[in-house]
C-alpha cells in the first residue's frame, strides 16, 4: 500500500478572477496609467455584463493564457491622457494595451543592441521607471506599438497628473516601498 500526499490549489491565471479584496495595483507615469489585467480591470474597463464581448482579442486572449510563474502579471495600460511626454501619440492607440517589454536610461529610446527587459509584473516595470532619472523611457506594447518618453519630462508630467487628479501617489500602497524618500540633508535644504 503506498500512500501519497498532495496539496491542492487553484492554478494561478494571467487574468485572475479577483483581486482578493484588495485595491487595484496601478503606476502612473507621465499620462499613461498601468496596472493589471484581471477579471475586475475588464468589468470595469468593458462592462460588467458584457466585457468578454466587448474587450480587445489580445487582452481576452489572457483568460486562457497561464504565467510562467506566480509573480508574472499582465500589465496593461488602464488610462491614456494627453501630457507632453506622450506628445504625438494617439491615446485611444495606447488605452488597453498589454505592456511587453521596457527599457530605461540613456539611449533607451534608440536602435540599441540592448535587448529590452520582458515585463514580468508591475512592481519590476513600476521599479525600473522610478528609478530612471535621466535618458528615455521606452515602453514596448502588444501590437508593436513602442512608447518612449523623456525621463525628465515624464517625471514632471506624472507630478503634474497626480497634482491636477488629487492623486497621492504614482504608485499603490503595495509598492510605496519603491518610491525614493528624500536624504535627510535634502529635507533640510528645502526649508524656508
Amino acid at each position: 500500500e503506498v500512500q501519497l500526499e498532495t496539496k491542492l490549489t487553484v492554478p494561478h491565471r494571467l487574468l485572475p478572477n479577483h483581486l482578493a479584496g484588495a485595491p487595484p495595483a496601478y503606476l502612473v507615469v507621465a499620462g499613461l496609467v498601468l496596472s493589471v489585467a484581471s477579471v475586475p480591470f475588464m468589468e470595469q474597463s468593458f462592462g460588467r455584463r458584457g466585457w468578454y464581448r466587448n474587450a480587445p482579442p489580445k487582452l481576452l486572449e489572457l483568460i486562457n493564457d497561464m504565467p510562467e510563474d506566480e509573480s508574472e502579471e499582465a500589465v496593461v495600460v488602464a488610462h491614456c491622457q494627453d501630457t507632453r511626454a506622450l506628445d504625438g501619440y494617439e491615446p485611444q492607440l495606447l488605452q488597453h494595451k498589454r505592456v511587453i517589454g521596457f527599457r530605461v536610461g540613456k539611449g533607451a529610446g534608440g536602435p540599441s543592441d540592448t535587448p529590452s527587459q520582458r515585463v514580468r509584473n508591475l512592481r519590476q516595470l513600476a521599479a525600473a521607471i522610478l528609478a530612471c532619472r535621466e535618458g528615455e523611457i521606452r515602453l514596448e506594447l502588444q501590437g508593436r506599438e513602442v512608447v518612449v518618453m523623456g525621463a525628465e519630462l515624464a517625471a514632471a508630467d506624472t507630478r503634474a497628473v497626480l497634482k491636477e487628479y488629487e492623486v497621492q501617489s504614482p504608485v499603490s500602497a503595495d509598492m510605496a516601498d519603491l518610491l525614493v524618500k528624500p536624504s535627510s540633508s535634502q529635507a533640510g535644504g528645502q526649508r524656508g
